[in-house]
């Protein structure tokens, strides 16, 4: 991704893309110019949101299954929803939680953006994702 390249290199001041050209197959840039920082910025730029902690990423395996223990990302947003419709609660699903709108099939989409859009410099919510059914999931 572009964007880790950028924030693992802190020295980068400048990209310039031009053309990119976007396809069925992906996208390839024509042409592009790098400029970095001179020898005399001693204090780099630092990105204002902290970047996703890949290293908080791990592999286990679980009950005979290989899971991933990760942070999460804000793609998970509809796997997330997913579990939690597919949960089963011991006493009924609490209407008073910020997750149930009021019913155990119903979950708060503004409780799914506070999970999945997190900043991690506050907080770090780490899901399980494994593969069910062939696909994966949370």
């Amino acid at each position: 991704r572009f964007s880790v390249m950028v924030v693992d290199h802190p020295e980068i001041m400048e990209c310039d893309i031009n053309p990119l050209i976007a396809g069925p197959d992906g996208i390839v840039s024509l042409d592009s110019r790098v400029l970095l920082h001179g020898p005399e910025v001693k204090d780099l730029p630092q990105p204002a949101i902290r970047p996703y902690p890949y290293q908080y990423s791990k592999a286990r395996d679980f009950a005979g299954k290989k899971v991933q223990i990760r942070p999460v990302l804000h793609e998970d947003e509809d796997k997330l929803a997913k579990f939690y419709q597919q949960a089963t609660w011991s006493r009924g699903c609490d209407t008073t939680s910020p997750v149930s709108t009021g019913t155990s099939s119903e979950v708060d989409r503004d409780h799914l953006v506070k999970t999945c859009f997190a900043d991690f410099d506050r907080s770090i919510v780490l899901v399980v994702e494994g593969e069910v059914n062939g696909e994966k999931a949370i």
